[in-house]
């Protein structure tokens, strides 16, 4: 025999985005939990209101499934005595198990054969398994939770009552001190209390109650009358479907309504009528066949249609008062300029220690110029982009964004339009704050690209200047989404930047500006480069493997390729993405034994004091540390110096890699690599790092690299690398220093599991 479960929590009214999540996983915890005690069931229906969660379970089984559990004990030669009776341990194991002697069994022939016990266990009444769920509904996670009363729990919304039913019975459970019954309620203001007779009328009464439980049944009547309020009025409703799912989750019962504005108000710019009408009233702005924006909007009424004439005109009302508002703050802000707004940013602060907007500003205008430069853009662009930085932030002080602040940038770049600003300036004020958010794309604009670059990496390293580094969930500057927007804007417009170059330009930008430290200290900005990038590398680093993850990339194919601190990031990317299609090969497993062997025998020659860091044979009367200079961080600690440090001056792999090929070069001329094999890698070395330094990207210089497979296979095959001659030695450790030093350049390979 089966009977219909039904759960529902009755709450006070949860934010709408908490409604869907709260849903799901309160049927994926149910779920588990009847599965956990092996109750089989039917469909497990969710639902949800601001007002309500609830499970429906179909066909639930009145008693869970048995389970037999095969237990091996002593083997046969402990089990059994000389004289064939059970022993001790045999006695002890049946006892333990709860099963008779005579249930034993040996699993096999022989001495070694395993005593074997078949346990079961008996499935438990689903009464007694439902009356668990308290622990399942105390355990919904919300984003934030609160308590009430005297009481000492903390949940997302007060608990105002329960119903537990199996079939017709009622499940006791309390849970924040309320009993669980039969008795839900329906909508706030046309329901009531309602009186469930079996779990199989929830849906059908709370409709009679004007609650619509089901989350896509609401969403579906709330289309419907979208569509029918288009057709009415000749309009078409803005496509918005973060804007559906919110309302769809403020209500219990819609009706959809239409109501209209002064036309007069469209003269405002759009983005801030559909803010005003989207973001502060929930209403879907209305447009016209030609794509202009219309004097109407549709709302979502929670009950019936019912003098719906007279909700209509109080929304009208609301409206027009917030329009009224924009109307006055537009005209008040027009007459004034850019030049009045940009002086009012020194009355605004960024940070207590880094100055005012107006600082920023200025530090914008010298960041962003030096990034145009380095990116060798045309002068007339520069300017652009130089005037857009100039005016980047002057809509923070006028009145409409301090009354709509989530326009800023949106105003900036109407006004900076109706002023007169080059188009492509106008709208890097918009664009530079992207990326928003999580779905949200970087700028579009080469120049709003650069400016937004130019602002998060002045945030970026202002804040870690100043040792305010995100710990934990806790993040009050927003400097993940800062580095985040920047690895967008990097890779999105091919930006050959890498991070140490990004950093001293930013650093340069604030210039020596005193600063008050984390400890409270003031010292110059910033106090310590090397550690300020250090820390920021420690920060991006794991949000670009984050990046590749996402994309398909392997753990430790994005963890490989991000060893290098000095390589643009995009290229990064672009190491990935090429190491991972190799992956999919018979070639992958071949390359990375050919490349970690050699990375191996270089380590090995580092810490024995036969290579140099440089990649250069140490001298035959000391050890590489004698060597002034050239003493090798692995050799000396064991360990591999950091990523950023590595890459100092944005030159040190690079002038490693040059010092590793004069010495091979240098061999060679000297004729000390005459052996076959030797010559064979040292010239495949040499085409290699010819075609790697002239590739265009990533997957062209693992092409590159790839040429030293098979000559590093004959290598380590054909020749003896440590050999007793000293000078042969050291010719052949110039060889694999060489190698090491190219393909270290592209990734760690020591890194990959193969």
């Amino acid at each position: 025999m089966s009977r219909t479960f039904l759960l529902e929590i009755g709450l006070e009214e949860l934010p709408a985005d908490w409604v869907v999540p709260a849903r799901d996983a309160l049927r994926e915890r149910v779920t588990a939990h009847l599965e956990a005690h092996r109750l089989r069931h039917g469909e497990i229906r969710a639902y949800a209101t601001p007002r309500r969660l609830a499970v429906l379970v179909d066909a639930l089984a009145e008693r869970g499934e048995d389970h037999v559990d095969v237990v091996r004990g002593p083997r046969r030669k402990a089990a059994i005595a000389p004289d064939g009776s059970w022993t001790s341990a045999a006695i002890g194991f049946a006892r333990a198990r709860g099963v008779p002697l005579e249930a034993l069994r040996f699993e096999g022939e022989g001495e070694e054969a395993p005593l074997v016990a078949r346990v079961t266990t008996p499935g438990r009444p689903a009464e007694d398994v439902l009356a668990e769920l308290d622990a399942v509904i105390l355990g919904l996670p919300f984003p934030k939770a609160m308590r009430w009363g005297n009481l000492d729990v903390r949940y997302g919304r007060p608990i105002r009552w329960l119903v537990a039913l199996y079939g017709e019975a009622v499940v006791p459970l309390t849970v924040a001190g309320v009993q669980s019954g039969r008795r839900t309620f329906g909508h706030r203001s046309l329901g009531g209390p309602i009186d469930l007779p079996s779990a199989d009328a929830y849906a059908a009464a709370l409709e009679k109650g004007f609650v619509l439980a089901d989350v896509e049944a609401r969403r579906a009547r709330i289309v419907a009358g979208i569509r029918a309020a288009e057709a009415a009025y000749g309009i078409r409703a803005a496509d918005d479907p973060d804007l559906l799912d919110e309302v769809t989750s403020l209500v219990e019962y819609p009706t959809v309504f239409v109501g209209r504005f002064d036309p007069a108000y469209l003269e405002l710019p759009e983005a801030v009528l559909v803010t005003t009408m989207r973001r502060h009233q929930r209403y879907f702005p209305a447009y016209g066949p030609d794509g202009r924006l219309r004097p109407y909007f549709i709302g979502v009424r929670n009950g019936t249609d019912e003098a719906l004439e007279v909700v209509v005109r109080g929304n009208e009302k609301v409206l027009a008062a917030r329009l009224a508002d924009a109307r006055f703050f537009y005209a008040a802000d027009l007459a004034r300029s850019i030049d009045a707004f940009n002086a009012k940013l020194a009355e605004i602060a960024f940070h207590a220690d880094l100055g005012s907007m107006a600082e920023k500003k200025d530090r914008l205008v010298r960041l962003a110029d030096a990034l145009a430069r380095r990116l060798q853009l045309p002068e007339a662009d520069v300017r652009k982009i130089r005037r857009a930085a100039e005016i980047a932030k002057f809509d923070l002080a006028t009145q409409m964004v301090y009354e709509f602040t989530e326009l800023e940038g949106v105003v900036g770049e109407a006004y900076a339009l109706r002023f007169g600003e080059d188009p492509d300036v106008a709208r890097a004020i918009r664009e530079h704050r992207r990326p928003l958010g999580q779905g949200d794309g970087p700028p579009e604009g080469t120049v709003g690209a650069v400016v937004g670059l130019a602002d998060k990496l002045d945030t970026l390293v202002g804040f870690f200047g100043l040792g305010l580094i995100p710990s934990g969930s806790e993040d009050p500057f927003a400097l993940r989404r800062a580095a985040l927007g920047a690895i967008a804007i990097l890779r999105a417009h091919r930006f050959p930047f890498d991070l140490r170059t990004l950093v001293d330009l930013a650093r340069a930008a604030y210039g020596p500006r005193p600063v008050r430290t984390a400890d409270g200290q003031a010292a110059p900005f910033p106090v310590d480069g090397e550690a300020l990038g250090e820390a920021l590398w420690a920060f991006f680093a794991p949000r670009i493997r984050a990046h590749m993850e996402e994309e398909g990339v392997r753990h430790d194919v994005a963890a490989a390729v991000t060893q290098d601190a000095g390589a643009p990031i995009v290229r990064l990317f672009e190491r990935a993405a090429a190491l991972q299609a190799l992956a999919a090969t018979d070639g992958f497993k071949p390359a990375v034994e050919a490349f970690v062997r050699t990375a191996n025998m270089a380590r090995k020659a580092e810490r024995e004091g036969l290579l140099a860091a440089e990649g250069a044979p140490a001298p035959a009367d000391g050890g590489v540390a004698d060597r002034p200079g050239a003493e090798s961080p692995t050799a000396s600690t064991g360990a591999a110096p950091s990523a950023f440090r590595a890459s100092k001056d944005g030159e040190g792999a690079e002038r490693t890699l040059r010092t590793a090929f004069s010495a091979l070069e240098a061999a060679l001329r000297a004729g000390r690599l005459s052996e076959p094999a030797e010559r064979a890698l040292a010239e495949a070395a040499l085409r290699a790092r010819a075609a790697f330094q002239g590739a265009a990207d990533g997957a062209a210089e693992l092409e590159a690299l790839l040429l030293l497979v098979e000559p590093i296979d004959r290598f380590f095959t054909d020749v003896l690398v440590m050999a007793d001659d000293a000078d042969v030695r050291a010719a052949r450790l110039t060889l694999v220093a060489a190698v090491d030093r190219l393909v270290g350049r592209f990734a760690d390979f020591r890194q990959i599991a193969v």
